[in-house]
């Protein structure tokens, strides 16, 4: 039997009822992969924090490695139990080797540390976990892969036995995806266990030992890998908030919108000749996850353009930057957010709006505010936003409202062209939805709407067409047929 290294028990975390952790229990075993799923808000980010020591539990206990550690108190970060995150703990200017070895919190090596050494014992590691990565190359010359796998490989020089994912497989192409299913399972067999976080079913799962359902801060199952069934898990997963289906139905018409002729950009994007139509809803296909990207990015000058033409409404177009592409109607949704975010201390209403009015008006305001209410009281209910609540701070609402209401915005705007880079990559089974409705209705407004992704899966549903970049070819997949 093996050896329980974690055990959380009658775990309550948060300010108020109800609690982000509500009697939350895990556990898991030496050796064993746990695959943790949860909708956002569920709570995995909380329990992240807890053991990188910055959250303090309500009441339970927990039990690491027979030690226990009672509510009221901070995790004290251990070495040997290793978070990584979204955001990298590695030092940008410093080496591979450097980073996985000087930076190592382990005493074993005293406090000089000869740089020969440490290159020497970077190449045993690399060869055995990651034989493409060197022990010289700085970090901010790696690709995202590349630094999780260098943090993966300082936990192991930690000597950890436990290691806790934030759903990284949502940055990688398929072949990254593939080496480090491959890297996991070797950890495993060196008996150090993972705990893997994730809005959905994902390529874990196949490697996975145990499955946990999280919702609303609960378990509210756990699955052994013989006995786990999707269609059961995404039921619990969902609860009673069982989304809408999109009804989705073409909206493309026969007036050409963008042509690509003789295209070659950036470095893997050759020779693209393509009509995209008024209302269609394009998806770009990549398994490596980068011919698709250069494509799309291009419309708004963030990959270059090395020969060929654009014709948008059959005038020739050069794209400069985003600003610019903006001006000329051209919208752009990039695959993270963060920094095309909501104004936290401004309300639903003017969040919603401000883009708008700047379109609108000369002066950046509507003349006749109550077109505006009228407006807000039509989305309000669409989203599901009491009327009262519309002069709240929008840092109130949740994560799904917020969302929402950015995506409301481009419908608002009326683009000509929209770019989606790759929208579902990080969105659980609510948030596909809220994103399938937007591009439903900006095709009906007869947007062009191209979308980016790595993965089949996310296209499918929403796509009249499915561009699969094939080395130097192009393959077209006809949705509809």
């Amino acid at each position: 039997m093996k050896k329980e290294i974690l055990r959380m028990e009658n775990i309550y975390a948060g300010d108020s009822p109800p609690f982000l952790l509500d009697n939350f229990h895990l556990s898991v075993n030496e050796g064993e992969i746990v695959n943790l799923i949860g909708l956002s808000g569920a709570g995995k980010t909380l329990l992240l924090n807890y053991f990188n020591g910055s959250v303090v539990l309500n009441s339970g206990r927990t039990i690491w490695d027979r030690k226990v550690f009672e509510a009221g108190k901070a995790f004290h970060p251990d070495p040997r139990l290793a978070c990584i995150g979204h955001k990298s703990t590695l030092v940008e200017k410093m080496t591979v080797a450097e980073n996985i070895f000087v930076l190592s919190r382990t005493k074993k090596r005293g406090f000089f540390i000869q740089h020969r050494n440490i290159i020497y014992r970077t190449k045993l590691l690399l060869s055995e976990y990651a034989p493409d990565i060197k022990p010289n190359m700085l970090v901010d010359e790696l690709s995202q892969f590349q630094r999780h796998v260098v943090a993966l490989l300082r936990a192991v020089e930690n000597e950890a036995k436990l290691i806790i994912i934030d759903d990284i497989f949502q940055f990688y192409g398929h072949h990254e995806i593939m080496l480090m299913i491959k890297l996991l399972m070797k950890l495993k067999n060196n008996n150090i266990s993972i705990l893997y976080e994730s809005h959905n079913e994902n390529f874990i799962i196949n490697i996975s030992d145990k499955v946990v359902i999280m919702r609303r801060g609960m378990n509210v199952r756990t699955f052994y890998q013989e006995d786990y069934r999707s269609d059961l898990a995404t039921q619990l997963l969902l609860g009673n908030d069982i989304p809408k289906v999109v009804q989705r139905s073409t909206h493309k018409k026969e007036e050409c919108r963008l042509e690509f002729k003789n295209f070659y950009c950036g470095d893997n994007a050759k020779n693209v000749n393509l009509k995209i139509h008024k209302g269609e809803v394009i998806g770009f296909y990549d398994l490596e996850n980068k011919a698709n990207k250069e494509i799309a990015l291009s419309l708004v000058g963030e990959c270059e353009i090395k020969r060929g033409h654009l014709y948008y409404n059959e005038e020739l177009y050069i794209p400069r930057d985003i600003d610019y592409a903006i001006k000329h109607n051209i919208g752009y949704v990039p695959r993270s957010m963060t920094h095309v975010n909501l104004v936290d201390n401004m309300s639903f209403m003017d969040n919603l709006f401000l883009p708008v009015m700047k379109k609108t008006s000369k002066y950046h305001f509507l003349n006749d505010y109550s077109v505006l209410k009228f407006l807000c009281k039509e989305y309000m209910e669409e989203l599901g936003v009491p009327e009262k609540d519309k002069y709240k701070k929008v840092k109130v609402f949740d994560t799904y409202i917020r969302k929402s209401i950015l995506f409301t915005r481009w419908v608002l705007f009326k683009p000509q062209i929209i770019v989606f880079i790759e929208p579902c990559s990080n969105a659980d089974i609510l948030m596909q939805n809220i994103i399938y409705n937007a591009i439903e209705k900006l095709a009906k407004q007869g947007c062009s709407v191209i979308i980016t992704s790595p993965y089949l899966t996310d296209l499918k549903p929403i796509c009249d067409r499915i561009i699969i970049t094939n080395e130097d070819r192009f393959i077209e997949l006809n949705i509809n047929k």
